[in-house]
């Protein structure tokens, strides 16, 4: 449809496939948010020093911090040269759910456990992005890393939650 519409003017389109995107003004409630938000919300909660994590934290999970989202989109803005293009815009690695709950603990200082449950189900699914076209042909790729971009997500949080 893009590329149809994209042939009828001079609209420029992007489609824009991203993976999971987070940072400040997240959604923090436990029964709206994606993993990210929800692992921040659990850890910097928790009252009993247990994280509970679903299955065996094997699935794996592609992350963006939104600030290099909008970093794509202005360079998209500036540098597009087709009136259609698709990206992919992720970090371009899979991190594993139990994972990304240490890395979560480990940036916030809290001294809490891990535990499994696993009566809960375990998807095993491994979900990452290919973004070679996004810097090959706008030169973008993202600035932050993981750690990075929890760090400043949980300063956030620590400030406005």
């Amino acid at each position: 449809m893009c590329r149809f519409y994209a042939g009828l003017g001079k609209t420029k389109h992007t489609i824009i496939r991203h993976s999971n995107i987070y940072g400040p003004h997240d959604k923090y409630d436990l029964e709206k948010s994606h993993v990210t938000g929800a692992t921040i919300t659990k850890v910097m909660t928790n009252k009993d020093g247990i994280i509970n994590v679903w299955g065996t934290g094997e699935e794996k999970r592609d992350l963006l911090y939104v600030e290099d989202l909008i970093n794509f989109i202005d360079l998209a803005l500036e540098k597009q040269e087709d009136k259609c293009e698709l990206y992919n815009v992720g970090l371009g690695e899979g991190i594993k759910i139990k994972d990304l709950v240490k890395k979560v603990i480990k940036v916030s200082g809290k001294d809490l456990d891990m535990k499994h449950d696993l009566s809960k189900p375990t998807l095993p699914t491994s979900l990452f992005l290919d973004c070679k076209k996004a810097k090959k042909e706008l030169g973008w790729e993202p600035k932050h890393s993981l750690e990075e971009g929890l760090r400043k997500t949980i300063n956030w949080y620590k400030e406005n939650k």
